[in-house]
């Protein structure tokens, strides 16, 4: 992790840092006029420790992460799994539900069915109903992991924040030093205003980038656009951009 720290004119400090994980750039700054410096710092370390972490559990790539192992475990046989796994795919399912459908953590496997069709929770336990069933959380990873970025830095007691993951996942605690808020702009040009909130965007920057795949169909959105959503939280706002933007993208 790279930062860069600066006494504020008025008193207190800022710190900027960023590193690389999620297969993506993480930007944080915070600053406080009642923390000091090295402490700053060391919650800056310990998002980038959590973080990482969250990528191990929830990688679809990584061999050596806990989704990759039930993604590779024989499908209708019952995988033990950690209970935050357990946690996390239990929500996605409700996800499912609340969305119509269009939010959906197996929609890379084609099927074309609800995820609770898809994934069986015993417990502590899953079952991937077919072969094919594949669990991807790419879509709802980052959402998750600022969440508990942003928890950090508040019971740390630090009062101003701009966590950005990747630009498309944004939370915003407090002001920026010279002002009210934080201003944030996404790729498409959109200015927006956040205190206390998450600006999430979820869709295809240009042309080629086609990663978002309609659940109800099976087919890759298709065309560049965006949309961007504020929400309380980041992990709200994963499915909020991911439903709209399918939703806006289907013919009725």
């Amino acid at each position: 992790m790279n930062t860069i720290c600066r006494d504020l004119a008025d008193g207190g400090c800022l710190v900027y840092a960023w590193f690389e994980a999620m297969h993506t750039r993480i930007d944080l700054v915070l600053w406080d006029r009642g923390v000091d410096v090295e402490a700053i710092k060391t919650i800056c370390t310990e998002i980038e420790r959590e973080v990482r972490r969250i990528e191990k559990l929830g990688s679809c790539f990584d061999p050596d992460s806990e989704l990759f192992e039930i993604n590779s475990a024989p499908s209708g046989i019952s995988t033990s799994i950690s209970e935050e796994m357990c946690e996390i795919l239990s929500r996605c399912i409700g996800y499912n539900e609340s969305s119509g459908g269009y939010f959906d953590v197996t929609a890379v496997s084609g099927r074309k069915t609800k995820t609770s069709d898809n994934l069986s929770l015993e417990g502590t336990s899953v079952i991937r109903r077919a072969e094919d069933v594949k669990i991807n959380l790419s879509g709802f990873l980052k959402g998750y992991a600022l969440d508990k970025a942003v928890e950090m830095v508040c019971k740390a007691g630090v009062s101003n924040a701009l966590l950005n993951f990747g630009n498309s996942s944004i939370g915003a605690l407090g002001n920026h030093p010279q002002g009210e808020g934080w201003i944030v702009a996404t790729a498409m040009g959109e200015r927006f205003h956040l205190k206390d909130s998450c600006l999430t965007t979820s869709g295809n920057e240009h042309e080629k980038r086609k990663h978002i795949i309609n659940p109800l169909t099976g087919n890759v959105i298709e065309g560049k656009g965006m949309v961007s959503v504020i929400t309380p939280t980041a992990e709200e706002g994963e499915v909020q951009s991911t439903t709209l933007f399918i939703r806006k993208n289907t013919k009725n």
